[in-house]
Order: structure tokens, then sequence, then C-alpha cells
């Protein structure tokens, strides 16, 4: 028998009380907790604790994810998940700025130097140079630029670990110093500007150590090679000539 789609419209709307009454069997059903303003603060202790981590507002978004799906909370609703990240992201930048604040004022003044533009050039653009090759001249030059940053670098070392932050967060806000330009950096306030330059030089030294290792093992490895092809030829060598006496 054929019916029209008018009579078989269906209308109305669930009831508030159904639909809370449905979703809470849900989650009862799945052993899940809705969100609510009494999971903010565990929220945000955790959230102070991933920032430090994954600095990255996804990174940190994602590890969120897995946490309240551990914990198993319902995620709430993004104007909310905007609050907190907002609140999170400029604790985090208070608490960083206090202590690089504290730092010595000469370690300040040495981190500042290296962004000041001297004839056009400043030291960040020379540090930031990868080595070309293992050729001694870009050897001798790797050697030159971790010398200048050395007694900075063990200033920053003794200060890193009062930041409480991941070697990933660490090198995260290096790398804003690698990706930034000088006359940008300049623009910074100044405690951002030491905490990118003090995670800078901190991680661009050990890059230098690295590659001079790296470089290293390379001559070593080309040495050894040479070496061995000599003593392999002097011994044919001497091979034929008890072969021909």
């Amino acid at each position: 028998k054929h019916y029209s789609s008018a009579k078989n419209k269906l209308s109305g709307a669930l009831w508030k009380e159904n639909y809370s009454d449905q979703k809470s069997d849900i989650l009862k059903l799945y052993g899940y907790r809705e969100w609510s303003g009494s999971l903010k603060k565990m929220t945000i202790d955790q959230l102070e604790k991933l920032i430090r981590l994954h600095p990255k507002g996804n990174d940190t978004l994602r590890e969120l994810f897995i946490f309240l799906e551990n914990e198993k909370i319902t995620f709430p609703s993004y104007r909310t998940i905007q609050d907190l990240f907002t609140y999170v992201f400029k604790t985090e930048r208070d608490r960083l700025e206090k202590i690089v604040q504290e730092m010595p004022g000469d370690l300040n003044k040495q981190l500042e130097e290296i962004i000041k533009n001297d004839d056009g050039l400043t030291q960040l653009s020379v540090i930031r140079i990868d080595q070309k090759d293992f050729s001694y001249t870009a050897l001798k030059l790797e050697i030159k630029k971790s010398e200048k940053i050395e007694k900075l670098y063990r200033l920053c070392k003794t200060l890193i670990p009062s930041l409480q932050l991941s070697n990933n967060a660490v090198r995260y806000y290096g790398s804003l110093a690698e990706q930034y330009t000088p006359s940008r950096l300049r623009k910074l306030k100044k405690a951002q500007q030491w905490l990118h330059m003090l995670c800078f030089i901190f991680n661009r030294y050990q890059e230098f150590m690295d590659n001079l290792i790296t470089s290293f093992m390379y001559h070593l490895r080309a040495f050894c090679n040479e070496a061995k092809e000599y003593s392999d030829a002097k011994e044919m060598e001497f091979i034929k000539g008890l072969m021909l006496e």
C-alpha cells in the first residue's frame, strides 16, 4: 500500500528531560563522565604539564585528547577549549618570562649582543650558517663558531634546568630564534628575546659538537681506509719480492 511522504513526516522534538536521560545512560554504559566545571582545575593542571612537554598548540591539543580519552571524559566545547588554552598559554608565558628576567644582567647583554645589528650582519646570522661539507676549511669555521659561544653555552646550560622544560620544548623555543630574522627578534619583548636566544645557544652549541664529531669520524674513516690501502699495497709488493727471489 502506498503512503504519501506528507502523511509519514515526523514532527516535534525530543524532550529535554529525555535527551538528558539518554545521554546519561549512554555515558554510564561506556563508563564516561560528562565534562563539567568541576573538572576544569584537573584539566588545567594537566595542560600546564603538557605545554612544558609539547609547546606547540596542535601537539598539546592532541595530547589533551589522549588524556581525556584515558580519563573517560567527554571533550568540552570548542569555546571552552579556546578559553583553557588561552589561560594556560598566558600562564606559561608569564612563568618563563619571570624566570629569564631573573637571569644575570651580563648574560642578558650577551644574548642581546648576538642579535644586534653590526654593519648589516649579526652574530646570529653567522652562527646559524650550517657546515657546508667535511673540508678542513669548513671544519675550521665550525670550530671557530663553537669557540665563540662556548662560554655563553656554559652559562645557558646552568640556567636551562630552571625553565623546567622538556628537551622538545627547549628545541622548539630555540628554533624560533633560528626561524626569525634578527630584526624580528629585536622587536620582541626583552624577556622573549632572552628565552629564545637562551634555548638557541644551548641547542646550537650541541649541534656544533655533533658536527665536529661527525667530521672527525669522516676524516678518521678516510684515514683508516687510506692506511689500509697503503698497507695492502706494501704487502703485495713484499709478496712479489719474495716470489722473485
